[in-house]
C-alpha cells in the first residue's frame, strides 16, 4: 500500500506537460495550407571606451535594435506549382550613440517589405514570380529581399541543423554533436556579419507545447563579427524549443554579454576602442491551423 500510495503521489506531482524522456526525430516540409507566422527581436547594449595614444577620450554609449515579423501563408504546393502569400509586419530597426560629450545621434530605418503582402507563385522550370497581394508590380530591390524569405519556405531539403536530428534519437541529457553552420543556420544568420566559432546543444526537456510533442535544447554559444575595424565576440546562452515529429521550430531565445575592439590610426595617432555590454535575441514561431 505504502508503494501505491508514493507511486500516486509522485505522478499527482508530475507536470501535466511531461512526456517521454527519450524521443526520435523526424522532419516534414512545409505542405499546402501552412499558415506560420515568425517573429524576430535583437536589441544590444554596449558602453565603448575611447583611447587616443592610450589616453581615455571618454565612453561612448551605444545601442542597436531590430524587431519584424513575417507570416506565409502557402496555397496549391505540389512538385509542380507551388503558390504562398508572404505578408510582413513592421519590421525596422535603429541606432542610438551618445558621444563622450554627450553628442547623441539616433536613426532608424524601415525595410523596403515593411507591411506589405506579397504573392509568390513558383512552377516547375521557371523563376518563381513576385507581385504585390493585389496584382501590382514588386520593384527589384524588394524582390530580392522576399525571394530570401520564399527560399527559406520553399526549401524541399531539411536544413543544416534539421540534418543533425533527423533519425536520432535522444535523452534528456544528451548532447547533440552539431556543426557550428548548423547552429547558424537554426539562428537565421544568414548574410549577417557574424559567425558560430563555439557551440554546444543539450537535450534538456520534453514537453507539450501547443498540442505538439517538442523537445527543449539548452545552447551555449559563441558568435564573432567584424565591422570594418572593429571586432566583436558574443558569448550567448539561452535554449531552443523544436517539434519532435517535423521539426518546426518554434523558439529561440538567447541572451548574454559581448565584447568589442578596434584599433585604428588618425591623424598619425593611434586610435584604440574597446568596451562591451549586452546582446538578446530572439525567435518565436506560431502555426495556425
Amino acid at each position: 500500500m505504502r508503494i501505491a500510495l508514493l507511486s500516486l503521489l509522485a505522478l499527482l506531482f508530475l507536470p501535466a506537460s511531461a512526456v517521454a524522456e527519450e524521443v526520435t526525430f523526424t522532419w516534414s516540409p512545409v505542405r499546402a495550407g501552412e499558415d506560420i507566422t515568425e517573429s524576430k527581436s535583437m536589441s544590444m547594449k554596449f558602453n565603448i571606451d575611447m583611447l587616443v595614444e592610450g589616453q581615455s577620450m571618454g565612453v561612448m554609449e551605444a545601442g542597436t535594435t531590430e524587431d519584424g515579423t513575417l507570416r506565409s501563408v502557402t496555397g496549391p504546393w505540389t512538385p509542380r506549382k507551388k503558390e504562398a502569400n508572404l505578408t510582413y509586419g513592421a519590421n525596422t530597426s535603429s541606432e542610438r550613440q551618445i558621444g563622450p560629450d554627450g553628442a547623441k545621434n539616433e536613426s532608424a530605418e524601415t525595410a523596403l517589405t515593411s507591411g506589405k503582402s506579397y504573392r509568390v507563385v513558383a512552377k516547375k522550370g521557371k523563376a518563381p514570380a513576385v507581385l504585390y497581394a493585389d496584382g501590382g508590380e514588386v520593384p527589384d530591390a524588394e524582390k530580392a529581399l522576399v525571394m530570401e524569405d520564399w527560399s527559406d519556405l520553399a526549401g524541399e531539403a531539411p536544413g543544416d541543423f534539421e540534418k543533425a536530428l533527423i533519425g536520432k534519437t535522444l535523452r534528456v541529457g544528451d548532447a547533440l554533436d552539431s556543426s557550428n553552420e548548423a547552429v547558424g543556420a537554426m539562428l537565421s544568420l544568414g548574410d549577417d556579419e557574424l559567425s558560430v566559432t563555439e557551440a554546444s546543444i543539450t537535450l534538456t526537456e520534453v514537453r507539450e507545447e501547443a498540442g505538439k510533442t517538442c523537445a527543449v535544447f539548452s545552447l551555449a554559444v559563441t558568435l564573432v563579427g567584424e565591422d570594418g575595424p572593429m571586432m566583436m565576440t558574443m558569448n550567448v546562452k539561452g535554449e531552443t524549443i523544436v517539434e519532435v515529429d517535423g521539426l518546426r521550430p518554434h523558439s529561440v531565445n538567447l541572451a548574454g554579454p559581448l565584447t568589442m575592439e578596434a584599433t585604428m590610426a588618425k591623424d598619425g595617432m593611434e586610435m584604440r576602442m574597446a568596451g562591451g555590454g549586452e546582446i538578446n535575441f530572439s525567435l518565436g514561431y506560431v502555426y495556425g491551423d
